[in-house]
């Protein structure tokens, strides 16, 4: 039986300047990208909302094609997160019907009538 050693001298398996740069870089990407495309997304979000009585990010993409343009994916859920509770609420999940989203599960989303407001104001 061989014994397994932990190498903790600092070799090169790991360049944690680098990986601090990359992380700065990913850090501003997401602040370019909420400051252009978040707006953006909540428009298109509220507009998805109003006309279907169930959806999902999938469904908000195949309204609005031209926010596919926008690289950094994270925004949209920022977007789903800041509306949440306001203006729409979740439901529970569905599989993806997208190809490039592989099945995956997405949360799937409704808007928050005036009478539905009320009445969860009412039970707390």
């Amino acid at each position: 039986m061989t014994e397994n050693k932990i190498d903790n001298t600092g070799g090169d398996l790991f360049d944690y300047a680098r990986a601090r740069e990359e992380r700065e870089s990913a850090i501003d990407a997401v602040a370019i990208a909420r400051e252009h495309w978040l707006p953006r997304f909540k428009s298109a979000i509220c507009v998805v909302a109003q006309e279907l009585e169930t959806f999902t990010s999938d469904d908000v993409l195949k309204a609005f094609p031209n926010l596919e343009e926008c690289e950094e994916k994270r925004v949209i859920g920022a977007a789903f997160r800041s509306l949440s509770g306001e203006v729409i609420e979740p439901l529970g999940y569905r599989n993806s019907n997208r190809r490039k989203s592989h099945a995956r599960p997405k949360r799937v989303w409704r808007a928050i009538k005036a009478e539905n407001k009320k009445r969860g104001a009412s039970l707390r």
